[in-house]
Order: structure tokens, then sequence, then C-alpha cells
């Protein structure tokens, strides 16, 4: 739906979160005012007056900006404002009111599993023969903002209580705080088709998975792309190697450098000369995390990274000896990298459903799109030699299942399971 300016709402946050200044949140931002509607659309300051929202208006308070919104989201708004209740819930992904696990996409994907939570919600009521659960509310039993609670729709009248509340919670994320001890607050309405996805820390995801493909011979490693260090941190805390990031971010490298990591606050370079950090061998290992398919040219990527693995010996022939030691090394490379053809993507585009995301498969910083076949031949050309290749993968629905062994189309079903490739390989002898 269009963005309006007839909707009695406001639209405020807390804080920017760790994605400021990045593309996907700035596109993010577009796509949820189109969702949400309404009009304001900046940052709360709890002490500044002139930030406060007019007191005529109804006031979406969220902890971020940072969320997807659905088509349904504008219309659960307005039936809100009709009731006679003064402050409802937002939620997102983790809310404890019972729901099915999260296990959506794509934004038509996220549509049925908001479906399916409204559905439960409805059954749920009409089982409870006490009353208590009318309009959606449930105690979500004090879940954070991030990952639970995405923001509040409070009428014009209680947002200077509700401002006084989070104040007396000041620090880091206060409306988490206010939810966890307000029970009036956690009693509120659960505005379950206004459900947003919350990808405020989706660059702090756990990759510890990934940790176990390093092998035990490494000295060195860099992360390229290594967004706020969260990876190259878990590989610094399980292993004695020298880590470092490469991240051109300079909000994503100050988180990095927080952690204690060594940072280099720029892109990878595509040619690499004799001197430090990128000097051929000076790291034994790369790691590339959900970086290649936003590469300009993946080829040149990877090129590049072999270039910097390689040691020329005296004798000017390549070897692989690595950092620190003059001793022959192997030099690898690790990758995760999205499976173009996992079934959610698939099934989406035969219902005539694709649009860019902030997040997510269909990130609108996605530059390329791989297959397993295609990610091995781009390999190939790089000069690399697959050691271990392992999928995350997510069982197929089996409604979608059934109706593609039904059309008679060959498939390859394997494949349609896999969310993302995960890839160790080494130079090629």
């Amino acid at each position: 739906m269009n963005l309006t300016e007839s909707d009695p709402w406001w639209v405020t946050w807390l804080e920017s979160g760790s994605l400021e200044g990045t593309q996907e949140l700035a596109f993010g931002l577009k796509r949820l005012k189109q969702a949400l509607g309404g009009s304001g659309y900046q940052q709360l300051d709890l002490s500044n007056q002139r930030t406060w929202p007019p007191s005529d208006r109804w006031v979406i308070l969220l902890a971020h900006p940072a969320l997807i919104a659905t088509r349904f989201a504008r219309q659960a708004l307005i039936d809100m404002t009709r009731s006679q209740e003064d402050i409802a819930l937002i939620p997102s992904q983790n809310t404890r009111f019972g729901q099915a696990a999260a296990n959506y996409a794509t934004g038509y994907h996220l549509e049925r599993y908001i479906d399916c939570m409204a559905t439960m919600q409805a059954r749920r009521e009409g089982e409870d023969q006490s009353g208590s659960n009318k309009n959606h509310i449930s105690r979500h039993e004090g879940s954070g903002s991030l990952g639970g609670i995405a923001g509040l729709f409070i009428r014009a009248g209680s947002f200077e209580l509700v401002r006084r509340k989070l104040q007396a919670n000041a620090g880091h994320d206060p409306l988490s705080l206010m939810l966890s001890k307000d029970i009036e607050v956690q009693d509120a309405r659960l505005l379950i088709r206004a459900y947003c996805h919350d990808y405020g820390n989706y660059q702090a995801e756990d990759r510890s998975p990934l940790t176990s493909m390093i092998p035990s011979d490494i000295e060195s490693l860099v992360d390229i792309g290594g967004g706020q260090g969260c990876f190259a941190a878990q590989v610094a805390k399980s292993r004695n190697i020298k880590v470092a990031v490469c991240e051109p971010s300079p909000l994503a490298a100050s988180l990095a450098r927080a952690k204690g990591l060594m940072v280099f606050e720029q892109n990878f370079p595509e040619r690499v000369d004799a001197k430090a950090p990128w000097a051929p061998g000076c790291f034994q290992m790369v790691s590339m995390l959900d970086v290649l398919e936003h590469a300009s040219d993946p080829l040149a990527l990877l090129c590049a990274v072999r270039r910097a693995l390689t040691v020329i010996d005296q004798e000017g022939s390549p070897s692989q000896q690595g950092f620190p030691s003059a001793r022959a090394r192997s030099a690898y490379l690790l990758l995760s990298v999205p499976n173009a053809g996992f079934w959610q993507c698939i099934e989406a585009t035969i219902a005539g459903r694709f649009s860019y995301e902030p997040v997510g498969p269909w990130c609108i910083t996605h530059r390329y799109h791989f297959t397993r076949q295609s990610l091995q031949e781009l390999l190939q050309q790089a000069g690399f030699k697959v050691c271990e290749w392992n999928n995350e993968e997510q069982t197929i629905d089996q409604r979608f299942l059934e109706a593609i062994r039904a059309s008679g189309l060959s498939f390859d079903e394997q494949s349609m399971k896999i969310i993302s490739f995960h890839v160790l390989a080494r130079i090629e002898d």
C-alpha cells in the first residue's frame, strides 16, 4: 500500500541500530514506509521535545527501523485505532505466545507465516471459555525488543506516560527493559497481522558452525566483509591464531575493533602488492561469509584472494607457505553463499511473486545468484579446489513438494532444500 499522510499515526524509533548508513537499511526504510503508512519517520530523542510526536496522533514507537512489514500491517493498525484500547504490541520473531517457529525467507512466505499465526491465535481465542484472551491479548513473557517485540502502538494520550517509563529505564535498549518489567505493557494487545521481521542484528548472527571447517594447521585468517567481527571473534575465541577483519563500513569496523580485533577499514583490494597486510602470504586463510553474491565481479574477487594467499618463493615460483612460518603450508578459502535454487525462492516465483528485500536471498544488494554447479565452476576458474562442502538445509513444505511432483516436471529435491552452501577450498596444486 502507498504511503499516506491520512493515517492517524506518527512513526518514530529509539535507535538507528548497527545498520545505520547501510544500503540495506535505507532500502528497508522505504519499504517500511510503504507497508505502515503514517508520517514522521524519525528517531526519537526522549530528552528533546522537538522530536516528540504531535499530541493528536497515534504513535508507532519502534526499537529501531530495521524491520520488514507486510501489506497486512496497515489494516491491523487501522483496526486498533477503532478499538477502546490505548496500547498494543507489534510482534517480531521469537515473540513468546506459542506460534510456530519462523520459517520464511521471502516476503511471500512471510505473509503466509503471518496468516498461520493469525489463524492459530484465533483458534486459541475461540477455545478460551473465560474470554480472557479476547482481542489477541497474550503475555509475551518479557521477551526483548530485538527478536521479540518490534515496537508499541500507542494512543496519543498515552505517549507521555510511556515516555516517562522509558526515561526511567534510561540506558541501552530502554524499550526492552520496560517490556520486561511493566506488567501493563506485557499484557497489551498483540497485533498479529502487524508482525514485522526484525533484521537489526543480522550481521551479528552466530556463525560458530563454520569455525569447525577451519583446518587444524591454520595460523592466520582474515574475514573479508566481516561486518561487526562476530565470526572473527568466534574464531579468535576458539583458536589460537592471528585473526583480522576487512570491512569498509566505518560503523561496522568500529564495532569489530571494540571486540579487540585487528581491522582493515577498506574493501579487499583487487590487486595485491609487496606490502602488508595484503602482501602475498600474509594470511593463510580467507573467509567470506555471505559476501561473494554482493561482489561486482565475483571471479575477479576470488582471483585477487588467490593471489593474496599465494607466496612467491626465492626461485620466483608460487608456493603456499602462508604466514608467518616459512614452512610449506596450504592456503584456504572459506565461503558461505546463499542458494538461488532454495525451494521458497522457487515457490514464490512460480506464484508470480518476486520482490527485493533488505536482507535474505533476494537482498537488494545481491548482484549475483549461485547454485551448487555455478559456484563449483567459479571456484575452479579462480584456481581453487573444494576440500569440504556442507549444506544448510530446511525441509520443503509438503504441499509444495506434492504439487511439484504432480506437475511431472523434473526437479532436484535435494538442491531445493538448501538455504546456503558452506564451502572450504584450497589453492589448486
